[in-house]
Formats: structure tokens, sequence, C-alpha cells
């Protein structure tokens, strides 16, 4: 009789046992037969024309979901704040002037600022956004804006 009663529960182990795996392979299947969708990006660019800015200027304005791979201004003067809003938030220190961003760069990954020959240079790079961007300046005198270019993806 004990063995009888160790056949049958070997039995019922074994038929678990098979019903596990065949469930595994359902679940396998099912994942396996949703092909994912990866998504396809753009890349697009803008830039604009010098020009001389006392007040605000836009310089992008998207709406969507990508990565801005870079931004960069140049102009003739540091009197001007840059505000980049990226799905809501700035991400350009509030209000900072150029020579604070210059000062505070070196600890940011995605900004670069510096003045190079009479020129300051703003550069920004690799953020990501699911809503979009906008970009301005805010001129607090007379300024030149001698090179603004931004390339970034977007989703399609």
């Amino acid at each position: 009789m004990c063995e009888l009663d160790s056949l049958v529960a070997n039995i019922v182990a074994a038929e678990e046992l098979a019903r596990e795996l065949r469930q595994r392979e359902q679940v396998k299947y099912i994942v396996q037969s949703k092909p994912s969708r990866e998504k396809k990006y753009r890349t697009e660019k803008i830039e604009l024309p010098s020009q001389t800015v006392s007040g605000r200027l836009t310089i992008a304005s998207v709406r969507g979901t990508g990565r801005i791979r870079e931004i960069l201004i140049e102009s003739d003067s540091q009197d001007m704040v840059i505000v980049l809003m990226v799905d809501g938030m700035n991400m350009v220190p509030g209000h900072s002037s150029l020579s604070d961003l210059e000062n505070i760069s070196p600890y940011l990954v995605y900004l670069d600022c510096f003045s190079t020959n009479g020129s300051y240079v703003v550069k920004v790079s690799n953020i990501s956004f699911i809503d979009g961007f906008d970009l301005y300046i805010k001129a607090t005198g007379t300024v030149t804006v001698s090179k603004a270019i931004v390339i970034y993806d977007i989703s399609i």
C-alpha cells in the first residue's frame, strides 16, 4: 500500500509540474506574440539668423516627446537670461546671468557656458522631454545673438 501511495504522489507531482510548464509556455507565447513597437525619431534643426535683441526672443517651441541633442547660443554680451522650459520645468537655473552660468557650468553635465574672443557661448545638451520644450532669451539690454541653433530628436 505504501508503494501505491508513493506512486500516486509521484503522478500527482508530475501532473502539477506539467501543468506549470504548460502555463509558462503560454505566458512565454503571449509575451513573444506581442512584438514590441520601437519608437521612431526624426532629427530636426532650428537655426535663427544673427539678430539684435532688446527684450524677449523665442528660439524654439516644440511639442511632443523626444530629446534635445544640443542647443548653442552665442552672443556679444552677457546682458541676457536664457530660459529653457522642459515639461514645465526650467532647466537653466532660474534667472541666472551668463556670468552665473559660467560659474556653475563645471558642475552641471548638460550645461556649458564660457566666453571666448569677446563672445559668450551657452551650450546645453542631452535633455529628454515628454510633452515638449520652450527656449527663449530675455535681453536685459541690447544683445546681438550671432548663433542660435537647436538640434533635437522628436518621436514620430
